[in-house]
This record gives structure tokens, sequence and C-alpha cells, in this order.
């Protein structure tokens, strides 16, 4: 079992956007994937920024345990002068 991984990070931080995508190859199909999230199936939406866990099963059982990240940004961070001349 070989899965190619796509992952979006969240466009900004804090934010419920990433993604994971499995594009899955070799075993024997049919494919199926269950995410530390419970959720079932090759494609996680609407991700927060961290570590997600999945394990691939084909149809002979043989299995595969992966881990992915997702990322975010830096979160932006803004100074001010309170004494500063405008």
């Amino acid at each position: 079992i070989m899965p190619a991984i796509n992952v979006t990070s969240t466009s900004c931080s804090g934010t419920t956007d990433g993604t994971i995508t499995l594009n899955i190859s070799g075993g024997l199909e049919p494919y199926y994937v269950l995410w530390s999230t419970g959720d079932v199936g090759s494609t996680l939406n609407n991700l927060l920024p961290g570590t997600y866990y999945a394990t691939i099963f084909d149809a002979t059982n043989d299995s595969l345990k992966i881990n992915v990240d997702v990322a975010s940004p830096e979160p932006i961070e803004i100074q001010f002068n309170e004494n500063a001349n405008v």
C-alpha cells in the first residue's frame, strides 16, 4: 500500500480550512481509510492545524499506518508604540 499524500495547510492561524487527500496505490482495491478523527475515506476537510493519523486497509486486510501534519502560517504580530510622533 503506497499513499501519495496531498496536504493543504490552513489559510490563517486558527482557521479550519486544511485538507488532506490520499491517492492510494499498491495492494488490492478497494481501500478503506480510518482516521484518528473517526472519519472514513481518502479525504479529510475543514481541518485545524495539527497531526492526523490514518490506517489504510486494502481488500486483503493488509494495512499501513501513517501520520500527516497540517500546518498553518505564523500569526501576524503588530506592536504599537504609544509614544511615537505621527
